[in-house]
């Protein structure tokens, strides 16, 4: 992708967050896999809406890339499973575990086969490795404490975490010196182009480097 092309986009992007598009500003962000809005992620892993989590983050990497989104994906689904069981829900827990746990299996037997244990207890915290499990509010701030650190060191996700700098209402400032432009012009006979060398100079005046 051009740098041109990553400043347009990055602009639209911005667009759609200043006139509080979401659905379209996030299904962008999906479909070019250009900005990872760690905000918007961490209200849904805070929530517990953990397929909305893992549709986000499949836009930006599989689950078998590498040992750390191996390690993102399970860690989200052990504690989806693990808010099934604690809330009671062993028929859901179940679903979890063979539908989306089991794929873990060669990669995590042992943890696996615990995990797998709960489904016998009444109370998960019979398990003396979660003894310390509080409710579901405080173990989602852990999760997604770890999940940051993980993602932090994905390279695909690093090199679209941070937001570049614009000035606001960057794209609006853009067009109206394109139109700005174009007014200059009216005189001229028809068919006449914009000067796109100089409009693309004075776009580059709102950009903060």
């Amino acid at each position: 992708m051009s740098a041109r092309h990553k400043l347009a986009l990055y602009a639209v992007l911005q667009f759609l967050r200043e006139e509080g598009y979401d659905r379209a500003l996030h299904a962008l962000e999906l479909e070019s896999a250009a900005h990872f809005d760690f905000e918007y992620f961490s209200t849904h892993v805070l929530a517990g809406n953990w397929d909305e989590v893992q549709t986000y983050l499949l836009g930006f990497m599989n689950v078998q890339d590498n040992r750390k989104t191996i390690k993102i994906f399970f860690d989200i689904r052990k504690q989806k499973y693990l808010e099934a069981l604690d809330g009671g829900n062993k028929t859901l827990a179940l679903e979890i575990l063979n539908n989306e746990l089991k794929v873990f299996n060669s990669n995590h037997e042992s943890i696996y086969t615990e995990l797998t244990s709960l489904l016998t207890v009444d109370n998960i915290r019979d398990n003396a490795k979660l003894s310390s499990y509080g409710d579901c509010h405080s173990a989602r701030k852990l999760v997604l404490g770890e999940l940051k650190q993980l993602l932090e060191g994905t390279l695909k996700a690093s090199q679209v975490m941070q937001f570049p700098k614009l000035t606001p209402r960057y794209l609006e400032s853009v067009l109206n010196d394109s139109a700005a432009a174009r007014g200059h012009r009216l005189a001229e006979p028809e068919g006449a182009v914009v000067d796109t060398d100089q409009v693309q100079k004075r776009a580059s005046q709102y950009a903060v480097v």
